[in-house]
């Protein structure tokens, strides 16, 4: 472990509002790089202000900034080691929902349904004096249930192709009207709802934005044989050729649903 990093933890413990803190992200899953930040999530029975966020910051960092655009968060460097540290508030009530979500209740989402599961299920704990993180890591490590699989690909599927507003249907359109911003905006849209299936037909958290391609050769054995050659296909496509960018995905559609076929969940 970072030697700037106990001194972190051990001052946002202070705060009152804590209940546990767990470091997640590529630090906890031992996949770092030298360009790897610290992900570190602090998780509070109440709000923290900003400005007490901010000041506990500037305890470690001069450049220390509120970022709460995606939700109540705290970055900054280090400025000895250079290592960047993001953190984020969530809290205690709504992650166990989110838990509960998928692993209770086996209710889909549009992309990336079972992301906060993930983050949970690989963090290392840090901060846990009442062992309630321990517990809700114990329910998110329980086996992926089937009907949770079964939901992601029934909402994920259709939406890629067969309905009407498909994401094929979308990208047709902005290819028509030559429009590139949208072609770029469905074709995440689209990719989003290809992994979230993906990664629900073998029963495995979806692991975020970040090296999916690789994550999905190490971590699902069941996958389309060219999936990262029709990714890169599509997403060249629609950068120079959107009138192709239908075919492109056309190719990506059909291997995953004769991988959906041959392997039905559950």
């Amino acid at each position: 472990m970072h030697d700037r990093l106990t001194p972190v933890f051990h001052r946002l413990a202070t705060l009152p509002q804590v209940r546990a803190i767990a470091l997640a992200g590529s630090h906890a899953t031992l996949s770092a790089g030298p360009a790897s930040d610290y992900d570190l999530y602090v998780y509070t029975e109440d709000d923290i202000p900003a400005e007490v966020r901010r000041s506990m910051g500037l305890a470690f960092s001069p450049d220390a900034q509120i970022i709460d655009a995606w939700g109540p968060a705290l970055a900054w460097t280090d400025p000895i080691s250079g290592v960047d540290f993001d953190t984020m508030f969530f809290g205690t009530r709504w992650i166990r929902d989110q838990i509960e979500k998928v692993m209770q209740h086996c209710e889909p989402s549009l992309g990336y349904s079972t992301c906060f599961l993930h983050t949970v299920r690989v963090s290392r704990i840090l901060f846990d004096p009442s062992g309630w993180f321990g517990r809700l890591q114990h329910r998110a490590l329980q086996p992926y249930p089937n009907l949770l699989a079964q939901r992601i690909i029934a909402l994920n599927y259709p939406a890629l192709r067969d309905c009407h507003s498909s994401y094929r249907q979308q990208l047709e359109k902005a290819a028509t009207r030559g429009d590139v911003i949208s072609l770029n905006h469905r074709a995440s849209a689209f990719l989003a709802s290809v992994f979230d299936i993906l990664f629900a037909l073998n029963k495995v958290a979806h692991p975020g934005e970040k090296r999916l391609l690789d994550l999905a050769q190490q971590l699902c054995p069941l996958r389309p044989p060219e999936l990262r050659e029709d990714i890169t296909a599509l997403l060249q496509t629609a950068a120079t050729n959107p009138y192709g960018v239908v075919a492109a995905v056309d190719r990506l559609v059909d291997s995953l649903k004769a991988l959906i076929d041959a392997h039905p969940s559950g």
